[in-house]
């Protein structure tokens, strides 16, 4: 029988300044898209400690996917390389490996190949999912916007600060990116194992006499920040023991009807999967704390979706706008913390456009506690009391609501979806007449989406359609 999955990927990194580059991009997340994460810091560089280090961690942890973060020297030859470019390894090369013998030196490289799903993801990913989130300063001069660059990283036992070198292992391997100390120790282990790879790293110097620690903090922020920007494409293949974690497959949605003795023309339903495949529902509500602060734009949640995806962007991915966020702020003014269910109203932004949305309703679903982070407020009923009568003054005639408070908020699933398809039956029944037609939950996983049609269909107060 196989052990338990402590966590579904590790964000593993060598050095002390790229572990707290993980941590800052984490913001204090233990998951990203749909997957467990933890950081963990080895205790130094060198291939032989990476390869001990990353097996006692995937002997504990039991991971899916191993992805190592960090820093590395760039490979000149490289076209359009500059420092604070991250370097995503297609081949990990450990060029030290030969043999000794009357003729000399016969090297006998150890090549690794990545996870070719995770490979795939960080191919497709766009410099607007990760450039514009470093926080940290960029040193020196250069182009505004990291970039990305797929190609052979070579892992040694030395750090090499001679341009001539680098120079000369890269024409054994024409394709050189980079070259860094970790890489086939972790590579190794993984492999071992038959757990996930990729190396994800950026470049803070060029191998050469000038090599400096400058640009390590710009370029371990950039590293980490492209590695969330990979597992927000949920590259990983859906396993038995991941079914409680992974995105459910979007399919028609489950409606529901009041029993006749309850008529109202409005229906509703139970959706799969992201919010961001919905482009049917008028309104959206998104959940947010009682100081009324959205999620940061980087952040897998309804409330940094609805932020990213509504503001208005570059051609890069930018932020020029951020609409929603603000609209929010001028709604709510100095207000803050509001009551717990307080609901708010602003535009769509840019969801207008690219989801159809009309209106965004944000609901306080979570507050804080000073030393013990967010938890779900008492009555998650009187947000979804308090949202519908909101949407009953617009001019919407469908809402989607995601499961409120379940998340960072830590509420049950099971008693969350009740109290909300209560609240939004009792809406119903006590109104004459309604504008909406459809009201729409969001069961992001298949264990959520199990749960709100249970409970839809049990309702006494609903009959399947």
């Amino acid at each position: 029988m196989s052990s338990p999955r402590a966590a579904d990927v590790v964000l593993l990194t060598a050095l002390p300044v790229e572990h707290r580059a993980v941590l800052r991009a984490l913001g204090g997340v233990t998951r990203v898209g749909p997957y467990r994460v933890v950081a963990r810091c080895l205790a130094g560089m060198g291939n032989t400690g990476a390869a001990a280090g990353t097996q006692q961690l995937i002997d504990t942890l039991h991971p899916a996917a191993v992805l190592l973060i960090g820093i590395a020297g760039g490979a000149p030859t490289t076209s359009g390389l500059a420092l604070g470019d991250v370097l995503v390894a297609d081949t990990v090369v450990g060029y030290e490996p030969g043999r000794h013998d009357k003729a000399g030196l016969h090297r006998r490289p150890d090549v690794h190949r990545p996870d070719f799903a995770l490979l795939a993801a960080a191919r497709e990913v766009e410099p607007g999912e990760w450039a514009p989130f470093i926080d940290a300063d960029r040193p020196g001069r250069g182009p505004a916007q990291p970039r990305s660059h797929l190609g052979t990283v070579l892992s040694g036992e030395k750090v090499i600060a001679d341009g001539r070198e680098l120079a000369r292992l890269s024409r054994a391997w024409p394709n050189t990116v980079g070259v860094e100390m970790e890489g086939l120790g972790v590579a190794t282990a993984s492999y071992r194992s038959g757990a996930g790879f990729l190396l994800i790293k950026a470049v803070s110097d060029l191998a050469d006499q000038d090599k400096d620690d400058g640009w390590q903090e710009y370029a371990s922020e950039a590293a980490a920040r492209f590695a969330l920007a990979v597992l927000r494409r949920e590259p990983l293949t859906k396993r038995a023991d991941d079914e409680a974690t992974t995105e459910a497959e979007a399919d028609e949605p489950r409606m529901f009807a009041l029993a006749p003795a309850h008529r109202s023309p409005c229906r509703l339903g139970a959706v799969a999967g992201s919010i961001r495949r919905i482009r049917f529902a008028d309104a959206w509500v998104s959940s947010e704390n009682t100081d009324m602060e959205m999620s940061r734009a980087a952040e897998f949640t309804i409330s940094g979706i609805v932020r990213y995806w509504g503001a208005r962007r570059d051609g890069g991915g930018r932020i020029v706008d951020d609409t929603i966020a603000r609209q929010l702020a001028e709604q709510v003014g100095s207000r803050r913390p509001v009551m717990p269910g307080a609901a708010f109203v602003t535009g769509p932004g840019s969801l207008a456009d690219s989801h159809h949305v009309r209106a965004i309703i944000h609901v306080a679903s979570v507050q804080g506690e000073p030393g013990a982070g967010f938890r779900q407020v008492r009555n998650v009923g009187v947000c979804v009391t308090n949202a519908l009568a909101l949407a009953e003054s617009l001019d919407v005639t469908s809402i989607v609501f995601p499961l409120l408070g379940v998340g960072s908020g830590h509420g049950d699933p099971q008693a969350t979806a009740t109290a909300m398809i209560t609240a939004a039956i009792d809406h119903l029944d006590g109104r004459a007449t309604t504008g909406l037609r459809a009201i729409y939950f969001l069961g992001y996983t298949q264990s959520e989406l199990d749960t709100l049609t249970t409970c839809l269909k049990e309702s006494p107060y609903l009959q399947g359609l």
